[in-house]
């Protein structure tokens, strides 16, 4: 079974008169199979880069929650202050390590 595709006509969807034509009524089929397979191509393409897109949105809602339980652990209300304040957490186990390391 062979795909048909169409294109659409670059004119515009009104008439010379400014009335609106049925966005359907310039849709003529594609007779290069070079074309279709192209169009096919990019459909794939955008199946795949839509998908990948849902991944990384996944990602970024994970990352956001894990931010988010870091923050309400060190009681930081803005995440710019965030790295601060972990540098200062960090800083002061080391200290604390030699404090007990000279004990």
């Amino acid at each position: 079974m062979q795909n048909t595709f169409v294109m659409r006509d670059p004119t515009s969807d009104h008439d010379e008169e400014g009335q609106s034509q049925n966005r359907f009524s310039s849709v003529r089929p594609v007779d290069d199979p070079g074309a279709a397979a192209h169009v096919t191509n990019l459909v794939a393409q955008n199946r795949e880069l839509r998908a990948e897109l849902d991944q990384i949105r996944a990602e970024r809602n994970c990352l956001a929650e894990t931010q988010g339980k870091i923050m309400d652990l060190l009681k930081v209300k803005s995440p710019d202050k965030l790295l601060h304040d972990i540098r200062n957490v960090l800083n002061e186990r080391e200290l604390l390590k030699a404090l007990v390391g000279d004990i």
